[in-house]
């Protein structure tokens, strides 16, 4: 699986507090994870990743290889399988990307959608 990385998270796993949340709004999917501010206080970024057709989490313990690529950033993965296997998209005309996220210890964070913007987006 080759994996390129289109945006560095600057919050690390290591630092977080709480488990990363997954929130659907429509069609877009928010990745929310806290971080520690500089006043030393815990507050919540995230992800929001548009017009999504699917979503996947895989916990820790069986995440590959490959996906440790996508360390604490935003990667698209190239020729994905899971993009070309998903038939209720084939005939979308709508251009998706499959992006992947890895957040140490919480695990890999899958979504086949157009675009992602930082922060959260509510």
């Amino acid at each position: 699986m080759e994996v390129e990385k289109v945006f560095i998270i600057d919050e690390l796993a290591q630092d977080f507090m709480h488990t990363p949340k997954v929130e659907q709004r429509g069609s877009d999917y928010i990745l929310m994870f806290d971080f520690e501010s500089e006043s030393g206080s815990y507050e919540w970024t995230g992800i929001t990743f548009k017009d999504v057709a699917k979503y996947m989490h895989t916990p820790d313990n069986m995440v590959n290889e490959d996906m440790l690529k996508a360390y604490n950033a935003v990667g698209i993965v190239k020729m994905s399988n899971w993009l070309k296997e998903e038939s209720p998209i084939k005939n979308d005309k709508t251009y998706y990307n499959h992006y992947l996220i890895y957040f140490d210890g919480f695990g890999a964070y899958e979504f086949l959608g157009t675009n992602f913007i930082k922060g959260l987006n509510l």
